[in-house]
């Protein structure tokens, strides 16, 4: 009999006092997209504005022992004025001291005042809805000059859904001297293609020739998760023209991560900051292997909300869910970030005393993103430094277990207290004592069960969702439970990147119920489902 570290063969652990204390098992992977667009949360946004309040958030469909925090962000410099609301059905209006028409077939819902073409006289930017669905526009934001000339800005975007079973909600906001910022968002019934944009976010300087400077496409994030944005688009360079800067904020329950981005106006147009969000994730991720190393596992939250951050905005994730005008993800280069972050997981459990997790790890290496192959073999020595090691003697039985099939399942070898091992055949139950003697002793010790159940059948599942967070584990039919162990990205979700092989090993069962190891790492989603 050989042992063996890989998770896809049968082993046994040498314990005495469980009575099912086997290890073992292979889950065949059926890796793939499940369950995408399932209740995903509404994505409230936080402009800067007089109103430091977001757009309310629901998140009823959120897991409930994730419940997103709903605390604001802080306030940038610039307070600008709030959005006046519009008196209803309005197809006229007073504001900015002038009478102002909507667009045919259109109602007013929201204005602005300010001056923003630089002639020291209030104007007016009012975001009007169309008066019957299907007919016109869905909604037109139109720039009122005090010299009395007005222009449309934008229309709703064609990409934001819309139609009978679609709601919109949208934010209008001064963010800069000159310049405004309209957010929108549909929530339909209907379910749509994963991971399409839903809501769009728009700057605009309203008194310019070239009125957008930027535009976005929004994407919900998963259930679970809230997504805060705010923008402030003051001049950030001091060359008189307001310029935009964004920042992102994920939260996955008490923890958020934060990453940032910039725009720059220029003669020939916006011009992106390409160093962002590399430089924020950058400095996030060394204060997150910082807290791992002086706080272990207690930074792993901070840790997993900053990865998740980096699946929700970078195309380098495959399953991003914020877009460029045009409907492009946005490169952040943070291959250096993913090494960090890893490093710190990997630095939490050896700050704990957890060599196995640390190497279960460093196994995973490539989930998201690659340890770098100097910090792997420093984090592999410590962590097997911190393992204790005694000398055994391998001896080859001429008993055969039995063979495993497809789904995941207990151990067929057990081991008494006297440390005699009993071992499930074809032909019954055999034991083999500590001197390698093997005898039949079916009449003796019945067969435990094998197989894995929940409520809902034989576990036999492990998944990756695309439009999920976490790995689930479950039946081949019927719901599947989250590990807490972070999906890989890109994983599955990209045909142009390897799908890591995804094994189960089931431990036996104790006080609080049975364990696994997915991939070599504990988890006790089945503790009140899992049965044996």
């Amino acid at each position: 009999m050989t042992g063996s570290q890989n998770a896809s063969s049968d082993f046994a652990l040498r314990r005495p006092p469980p009575r099912l204390i086997g290890a073992f098992a292979l889950c065949g992977a059926l890796v793939g997209c499940n369950g995408c667009n399932e209740d995903a949360p509404y994505t409230p946004f936080t402009v800067g504005s007089s109103s430091a309040s977001a757009v309310a958030a629901d998140t009823a469909s959120a897991a409930p022992d994730v419940a997103p925090s709903s605390e604001p962000m802080p306030e940038p410099p610039f307070k600008g004025k709030a959005a006046l609301k519009a008196p209803p059905q309005a197809t006229k209006w007073k504001v900015a001291g002038m009478d102002i028409s909507a667009p045919d077939g259109q109602v007013f819902e929201q204005a602005l005042e300010a001056d923003f073409d630089g002639d020291e006289k209030a104007d007016a930017v009012a975001w009007s809805v169309a008066q019957a669905p299907g007919k016109g526009a869905a909604g037109t934001l139109t720039f009122f000059s005090s010299s009395g000339k007005s222009k449309s800005l934008t229309d709703l975007p064609g990409f934001v859904p819309t139609g009978p079973e679609c709601s919109l909600t949208t934010k209008l906001d001064q963010t800069g001297p000159k310049t405004v910022t309209l957010i929108t968002r549909a929530a339909c019934k209907a379910a749509l293609i994963p991971r399409s944009p839903v809501g769009a976010l728009t700057v605009l300087a309203p008194g310019s020739d070239k009125a957008r400077l930027i535009e976005l496409r929004l994407a919900d994030v998963v259930s679970g998760e809230r997504r805060q944005i705010q923008i402030d688009s003051t001049d950030h360079d001091n060359d008189g023209l307001d310029d935009v800067s964004l920042k992102l904020r994920l939260e996955r329950g008490s923890v958020n991560a934060t990453a940032s981005f910039a725009w720059y106006q220029r003669a020939q147009g916006t011009a992106r900051d390409d160093s962002e969000p590399r430089k924020s994730l950058d400095a996030a991720s060394y204060g997150a292997l910082s807290l791992a190393k002086k706080s272990g596992n207690k930074a792993l939250p901070q840790i997993h909300a900053l990865q998740r951050l980096w699946v929700n905005i970078c195309s380098e994730s495959a399953t991003p869910r914020l877009f460029d005008g045009d409907g492009n993800p946005i490169s952040c280069h943070a291959e250096t970030v993913l090494a960090r972050l890893n490093e710190a997981e990997a630095q939490a459990a050896l700050h704990d005393k957890q060599p196995a997790l640390a190497l279960a790890l460093l196994e995973r290496n490539g989930w998201l993103g690659h340890f770098e192959p100097k910090t792997l073999a420093a984090l592999d020595k410590a962590a097997r430094g911190q393992l204790a090691e005694r000398g055994v003697k391998l001896k080859r039985l001429s008993v055969k277990a039995l063979s495993r099939g497809p789904e995941p399942r207990l151990s067929p070898l057990n081991f008494e207290e006297s440390g005699s091992l009993l071992v499930q055949t074809t032909e019954g139950v055999r034991r083999v004592s500590t001197s390698g003697e093997v005898s039949d002793v079916s009449e003796e010790v019945d067969a435990w069960p094998l197989i894995v159940k929940n409520e809902s059948g034989v576990v036999s599942r492990i998944s990756t969702p695309c439009d999920g967070a976490e790995v689930l584990l479950g039946p081949a039919q019927g719901d599947a439970k989250a590990t807490g162990i972070l999906s890989p990205r890109p994983g599955a979700c990209s045909l142009k990147s390897s799908v890591p092989e995804l094994n189960l090993v089931v431990l036996g069962s104790d006080g609080q119920g049975p364990r696994g190891f997915p991939r070599g790492t504990p988890h006790r989603t089945y503790q009140a489902g899992l049965k044996s």
